[in-house]
């Protein structure tokens, strides 16, 4: 059983990405990880993504990457990402990193996904 999954689902225009990811994960098996869900959002023109952090426990260096990577790769395709349900240990390294000024963030998917058709 992989300690790390996301589903995709739209709701609207909007592309819901709901990640599920444990506190312990091999460098490798989170590599392919990346590769799926970036490969994911390039399936989707202009995407307007919420990404659910609702399930996810881990929160080392590796994460805070993929949050770039993730951003990165929408803004590239022209579109715009929202964070949401991000658990409390998440928000604070961002802060703590500063990386708070490179993401929206909103407490729930609902919410989210306002932000983003609102846009």
């Amino acid at each position: 059983m992989s300690l790390m999954n996301f589903t995709a689902s739209t709701l609207g225009r909007v592309l819901r990405l709901r990640l599920s990811v444990s506190r312990f994960v091999d460098s490798g098996e989170f590599d392919v990880f990346i590769d799926r869900l970036l490969g994911e959002i390039d399936r989707h023109d202009a995407p307007l993504v919420v990404l659910d952090l609702a399930e996810v426990d881990y929160f080392a260096s590796a994460m805070l990457g993929l949050l770039v990577n993730i951003r990165q790769r929408v803004r590239a395709l022209g579109g715009k990402l929202v964070i949401a349900a991000a658990p409390k240990r998440l928000l604070d390294t961002i802060l703590t990193t500063s990386m708070d000024r490179l993401f929206t963030f909103a407490s729930n998917v609902d919410e989210a996904r306002r932000l983003l058709e609102s846009k």
